[in-house]
């Protein structure tokens, strides 16, 4: 038997197209599992792996923080409607419209991630050296 966090995990790695966003709490679960088993790597010498799966867990980082900083509160959009209706939402509420739109924040450029998140400045100050690796 699936649990609902293991079929998120599933769709969030096949890419399958469910019309459902991927919630806050997987957003977060999926961070902390990604890094355990970057971590794991490590300890098993697999370097390019590790840092392949940290990758991952960047995205999905800045993926969870693009929802705070949107507030997007119920989770990261995965199609247009879900997309349009935050953006309702955010303008029946008098909220500063967005000028973006849904590829601007569903794909996998972790730099344009990174501008959208809300955290570029403080990344790029703090952590310039490591981030133009990527």
């Amino acid at each position: 038997m699936y649990s609902a966090i293991g079929i998120y995990i599933w769709v969030y790695a096949h890419k399958t197209v469910l019309n459902s966003m991927i919630p806050n709490q997987t957003l977060r679960y999926l961070i902390s599992n990604k890094m355990i088993d970057a971590r794991t790597l490590i300890s098993n010498r697999r370097f390019p792996a590790s840092v392949y799966i940290a990758g991952y867990a960047i995205e999905i980082a800045l993926k969870y923080k693009i929802c705070q900083s949107f507030r997007f509160n119920r989770g990261f959009p995965e199609t247009k409607d879900e997309f349009n209706n935050y953006l309702k939402i955010l303008n029946e509420n008098n909220l500063q419209p967005l000028s973006i739109n849904l590829g601007d924040i569903r794909n996998h450029d972790l730099g344009r991630l990174l501008l959208y998140s809300g955290t570029e400045l403080k990344i790029k100050t703090r952590l310039n050296l490591e981030w133009a690796i990527s």
